[in-house]
């Protein structure tokens, strides 16, 4: 670790803010996807050749599909929490050592 602590949080805070809209906008697609997707579950049909021949792969690729959008949502859910975290811990960090110039000020710079 170095011996300066530099932050910008104003940038930040606008940056959590985007991915936090961004989060919420893949939510929505998100849901929408899993509601579309439900609907196509009978596409190869039930009990014929094509069904016979389709139906295993495409379940399985349709479980896939819905699993990645799933991680890929919880992913930009995690990056909004860390960075909504980091900027607490950076205004905390702000407070802190604005708090203790204060006092400092207070005592006359005396300890």
């Amino acid at each position: 670790m170095g011996d300066e602590y530099f932050a910008q949080p104003e940038n930040l805070a606008r940056g959590a803010a985007y991915i936090e809209q961004i989060a919420r906008i893949a939510g929505e697609l998100r849901r929408r996807f899993d509601e579309d997707i439900r609907e196509t579950a009978g596409w190869p049909g039930q009990d014929d050749d094509m069904a016979k021949q389709f139906k295993a792969i495409e379940e399985r690729d349709r479980e896939l599909v819905v699993r990645t959008g799933g991680a890929l949502f919880e992913a930009l859910i995690g990056v909004t929490d860390g960075t909504t975290a980091s900027l607490r811990n950076i205004r905390g960090t702000q407070n802190d050592v604005l708090d203790s110039i204060e006092e400092a000020k207070r005592r006359g710079g005396k300890r």
